[in-house]
């Protein structure tokens, strides 16, 4: 609407052409995305010099399975065009619709060029005399020939600036089936992780508890322990595979079974392995996933009965899978 009035203003020849500005239509949701006025200040910021033409921009933000989606339609001198943008957070199709925004603003037509400077007169040159040169007539003066226009100087093309990752939080929660340092068992924890676009590092406190199948003088097993995991994440489409290094250290309790007089007994758990994971985010704040664990044991727990000699030596190898569901934030 603003082009047509300005075609019309020009036309009548008498009537000053309006300021042109972007015409822009914001929906998203408040909670997570900038404002219509924050995205509208970005597009100036990111027009290049003298791109200030009208322009119209409608887009409308939602929350998709992966992060958010933006469609974006412009509408300007050169035509229109329709775009659709996904990204994990809302900051990041803002940042993407506003470069788009500020690209299709035409050159503003108020510029007014700098005039063009004369020519400069060439010196006045003495023409000889007939009778005392020998320098024909035809050549004694020449003609200068102004200097053509220099061509017009583009506007330099801004580039967008880089959104820096954010660094995420995360809480979750475990459970899984482990056998061969201990016992066949079933362990459960609870964990704190921080989260990059490129890796991830987390804590989790674990607990095992371990089958007894032995009848006889026996201990009964358990663990309690803190496990780090560190590794890279590689995005496959809407999952994230981590192959991460795991460090544990803990305590394993032996409680007599079996015998006369019960005692309990504790004794100190080291292992180092692998542990992969594939983590689904079903939502911005919420991922569901598998994992594995494979554990070589460098400290192995031993417990002994008193007059019968060990009852329980820790397995060298540790091995398990389970799930996990995390929640994360902001």
């Amino acid at each position: 609407m603003v082009v047509w009035l300005l075609a019309l203003g020009l036309a009548a020849g008498n009537v000053e052409p309006p300021d042109e500005s972007v015409s822009l239509d914001w929906k998203a949701p408040e909670a997570d995305c900038p404002s219509a006025e924050l995205v509208r200040s970005r597009i100036d910021a990111l027009a290049a010099d003298g791109a200030r033409g009208a322009v119209a921009a409608t887009v409308v933000v939602t929350r998709g399975d992966a992060g958010y989606v933006a469609d974006l339609s412009v509408i300007g001198p050169e035509g229109h065009t329709k775009r659709r943008l996904e990204a994990a957070t809302c900051d990041a199709v803002a940042e993407a619709a506003a470069v788009i925004v500020a690209v299709h603003r035409p050159p503003s037509p108020e510029v007014e060029e700098p005039p063009e400077e004369p020519p400069e007169e060439p010196p006045e040159q003495l023409v000889p005399s007939a009778e005392t040169s020998d320098v024909p007539e035809s050549t004694a003066t020449q003609e200068v020939t102004p200097s053509p226009n220099p061509p017009p100087v583009r506007a330099p093309v801004v580039a967008p600036a880089r959104s820096v990752p954010r660094l995420r939080a995360a809480v979750s929660l475990e459970g899984s089936v482990a056998a061969g340092g201990l016992p066949l068992g079933v362990r459960a924890g609870v964990g704190a992780a921080l989260l990059h676009p490129r890796v991830r590092a987390e804590v989790v406190g674990r607990y095992w508890i371990a089958s007894d199948p032995t009848p006889g003088p026996r201990a009964r097993v358990s663990l309690t322990s803190a496990t780090v995991r560190i590794g890279p994440v590689f995005t496959l489409g809407a999952v994230e595979l981590i192959p991460r290094a795991v460090f544990e250290a803990g305590a394993a309790r032996g409680a007599g079974a079996g015998v006369t007089r019960r005692s309990t007994a504790w004794r100190p758990w080291i292992a180092a392995g692998i542990s992969p994971a594939l983590l689904w985010p079903v939502r911005p704040r919420f991922a569901l996933g598998l994992a594995g664990e494979l554990l070589g044991v460098v400290l192995r727990p031993t417990f002994e009965v008193g007059g019968v000699g060990t009852v329980f030596s820790a397995g060298g190898v540790s091995g398990g899978g389970g799930v996990i569901a995390e929640v994360r934030f902001p």
